[in-house]
């Protein structure tokens, strides 16, 4: 899913998510991008975009699990 919505916007934040085996998801955030208590399992892509992304401590990606991040200059939707 690019650009999901419920995971874009101005300054999208991911909260108490778990991404499972199989899901490719790209989130963009115009301004920033924050990700709280969120699981990336082993087998899931997902690819976080903004100028500004938000990793919190308990943000966790499983071995077996792709996490792109990409924070250049403005983000255009």
């Amino acid at each position: 899913r690019i650009g999901d919505p419920s995971c874009s916007g101005t300054t999208p934040s991911l909260v108490g998510r778990t991404y499972i085996s199989g899901e490719k998801v790209t989130c963009i955030g115009e301004n920033s991008l924050t990700a709280t208590n969120v699981t990336v399992q082993s087998g899931a892509i997902l690819e976080l975009i903004a100028p500004t992304v938000t990793l919190s401590p308990d943000f966790s990606a499983e071995e077996g699990s792709a996490l792109h991040v990409t924070t250049e200059g403005e983000v255009m939707p």
